[in-house]
């Protein structure tokens, strides 16, 4: 029996009631004597305000008192993207010409975005102070609210807390904390990453970042959660609506590998091991992570590929908000390096960069039973063709199929199951780009 059962039985309260007037009807429920009402000043109502008014006393007068920022990915995106500007500005002069040409696209993007920029010089103090002001002012805008930490368990995998924090609250000002005279919604669920401001200027206490990872749902009058330590940064790549990729870093908890053995199988002569679902990664789930994960991919965390074995998109989710929530996903290392990685970044970045060539946008290297997508830049004149290479032995049709949607991009999906170092072409017009089937 919780806490609470004991506590309605000791009041003798089993549902929405009021003590009656003497001069009305008596109905004993439990010890008391009680009749069913609706109205206000009911039991219930009055047990929730309790519990929200200690909450709110605590929140000044407790140690566990924490305040604490909700960590906005596009808000921090945008920062990091400023801040790598004005660290390349900063450093001009060493820059190669081809980097040179990209900082001054990026600080025309800057300038285009932020219209005061255009008013100071380029590539002067002032413009580089102006970029870090404008980057800080971005990490400042969510707003700070009080809440309660509660220590709950320490292990090596994890640190877990109890966060409570009410629905709605008064927001807070930083060094020194001071209350402002507003009244918002904090916003909390699963899934929710969020700064822990400690407030302290030592580089030995720095500010932390935390996962909320299970909500309460028996505490109604403010909001009650697990929560768990989120240290890890992953680059998630996001595709506009224009076909244009930028990457965003999440924050979210990591774990394992915990196994002490692999299990070897052997049949037929081939040998493999099972997959190892014990390296786990927990990420905030939203519109831009609910599509990027897909078996066999990779993705960057902490500057490091892994590969994608499995996941599950709805684990944590509030039935009331089936598109919040939390995604678990397996992983396991992978060998490509991240040069490699980021060399196919920079060569896609590349083609990109060379806006006055037409060109046929997309990878030149995919594995068995992906999916890709190619776009064709700087031309209209010619159509899609898909074709196997000339020193192909395969039917194209036992490589890929393919369409074309009503954008005018390709959309191709590897059927064969394995690398295929001949590949195939992909053709626009005069335009040829040539595609391997490299193996997983």
């Amino acid at each position: 029996m919780s806490s609470l059962d004991n506590m309605r039985k000791r009041n003798g309260y089993w549902g929405v009631v009021k003590r009656v007037d003497e001069n009305r009807e008596e109905v004993t429920t439990g010890k008391g004597k009680y009749k069913q009402i609706t109205k206000v000043h009911d039991q219930w109502t009055r047990m929730r305000e309790d519990k929200l008014r200690s909450l709110r006393h605590a929140l000044y007068y407790s140690y566990q008192a924490a305040v604490v920022q909700k960590y906005d990915v596009g808000a921090d995106s945008e920062a990091r993207w400023l801040i790598s500007v004005a660290t390349r500005m900063e450093k001009y002069a060493t820059l190669s010409p081809t980097e040179k040409a990209a900082v001054a696209t990026e600080a025309a993007a800057a300038e285009e975005k932020y219209p005061e920029l255009a008013e100071l010089t380029r590539y002067s103090a002032e413009y580089i102070k102006a970029l870090q002001d404008i980057a800080s002012a971005q990490t400042e805008a969510s707003p700070y609210f009080r809440c309660l930490i509660n220590h709950d368990k320490l292990k090596v995998d994890y640190e877990d807390k109890i966060i409570s924090i009410p629905f709605e609250e008064n927001s807070v000002e930083i060094d020194p904390v001071l209350d402002n005279d507003d009244w918002l919604q904090t916003e909390f669920h699963n899934g929710t990453v969020f700064k822990w401001v400690h407030g302290n200027k030592e580089e030995w206490t720095p500010d932390t970042y935390w996962i909320v990872y299970m909500q309460y749902s028996e505490e109604t009058a403010y909001f009650r959660a697990e929560i768990r330590k989120a240290d890890q940064e992953i680059e998630i790549i996001v595709i506009d609506d224009d076909g244009n990729a930028q990457t965003k870093v999440y924050r979210g908890w990591m774990t394992g590998p915990n196994e002490t053995t692999t299990l070897w199988n052997v049949k037929h002569g081939i040998v493999w091991n099972d997959l190892n679902y014990t390296k786990q990664l927990y990420i905030t789930k939203d519109e831009d992570t609910a599509v990027f994960f897909e078996r066999f991919d990779r993705v960057i965390i902490n500057g490091q590929p892994w590969e994608i074995q499995a996941y599950n998109e709805n684990y944590g989710t509030n039935s009331s908000n089936p598109n919040t929530g939390i995604i678990r996903v397996a992983l396991k290392e992978t060998y490509t390096k991240t040069d490699e990685i980021l060399k196919e970044r920079q060569q896609a970045q590349a083609e990109r960069a060379e806006a006055s060539e037409a060109a046929i946008i997309g990878p030149s290297e995919v594995a068995p039973y992906d999916l890709g997508v190619y776009t064709v830049e700087n031309t209209s004149e010619g159509q899609w063709e898909v074709a196997a290479s000339a020193n192909s032995t395969k039917a194209i049709d036992e490589l890929v199929k393919y369409n074309i949607d009503d954008d005018n991009k390709l959309h191709i999906e590897v059927v064969i199951g394995k690398s295929y170092k001949a590949g195939f072409d992909i053709k626009y017009g005069d335009l040829i780009k040539h595609v391997v089937i490299k193996s997983l």
